[in-house]
């Protein structure tokens, strides 16, 4: 209840400012590139972000922004230990334990 009442205070003072990024094509090759089981849920937010300003649920698509960036990041980061893991396993696989030595 009382939630509500800050959002709609911070949708009134929103209102008269630029919609926030949705992120959509970072999302869209996060997705792609790195890791899409994370990666999806990037995509829903980042659509959310316009649907929620259209509705005029200001403070809503902000934190939908915010959320699709932090999960962006997330994917990026995701993708790049999972292609890694595959790199030195494909490594081992082919060499052996010869040339990783650590």
């Amino acid at each position: 209840m009382k939630e509500e009442n800050i959002d709609k205070d911070i949708d009134k003072i929103l209102g008269d400012q630029k919609p926030p990024d949705n992120y959509l094509a970072l999302a869209i090759i996060s997705t792609i590139v790195c890791f899409a089981p994370i990666g999806v849920f990037s995509l829903f937010y980042s659509l959310r972000v316009n649907q929620y300003w259209e509705e005029k649920k200001y403070a809503k698509s902000r934190r939908a922004s915010i959320l699709t960036r932090v999960i962006c990041v997330w994917t990026i980061v995701a993708g790049i230990i999972f292609w890694v893991g595959i790199l030195f396993g494909a490594i081992y696989n082919i060499f052996g334990n010869r040339y990783l030595v650590f």
